[in-house]
């Protein structure tokens, strides 16, 4: 409940600035950074760690599934941009462009995710988290449909 609060302020945030001064630039620089980072900060630490004898408890398919999953920024990006003293020259260009950047990451790489689940562990029978999740919800659903259906 407390996501859906964030982003739904994100949502009006977005459609309460009144002059959208932002950079292409920096947006796919920011995009660029997060694929880089993230990357570095996966895969390519674990195996680092191997290098040193550390046995890989997660196998590749793993590895990029939380590689894809990580690159989703969401509120805490945007409070700490929102956190720039305002005397700060071009923080209405940083604050839109990164607030631009958390809707395309979450929108494109949310959206994905169910794809990039099947696609990377297409072998494996079992149902993934997000999988059952989904079910769940879906069940929840359409029974709410079906009782509030039923009473009208």
């Amino acid at each position: 409940m407390l996501e859906a609060f964030v982003f739904a302020y994100l949502g009006l945030t977005f459609f309460t600035y009144e002059a959208f001064d932002w950079s292409w630039q920096l947006f796919l620089t920011e995009v660029f950074v997060i694929f880089v980072g993230r990357f570095i900060g996966t895969i390519g630490l674990v195996y680092t760690i191997g290098l040193c004898g550390h046995k890989k408890q997660v196998n590749l398919n793993e590895m990029i599934f939380i590689w894809f999953a990580g690159m989703i920024r969401g509120a805490i990006a945007f409070g700490l941009v929102l956190k720039i003293d305002d005397s700060y020259p071009n923080r209405n260009v940083i604050v839109t462009t990164s607030l631009a950047l958390v809707i395309f990451t979450t929108l494109l790489f949310g959206t994905l995710m169910p794809l990039i689940s099947r696609v990377l562990f297409k072998n494996n029978k079992e149902k993934t988290l997000y999988e059952m999740e989904y079910e769940k919800l879906e069940k929840t659903m359409n029974a709410e449909v079906e009782r509030k259906s039923s009473v009208n």
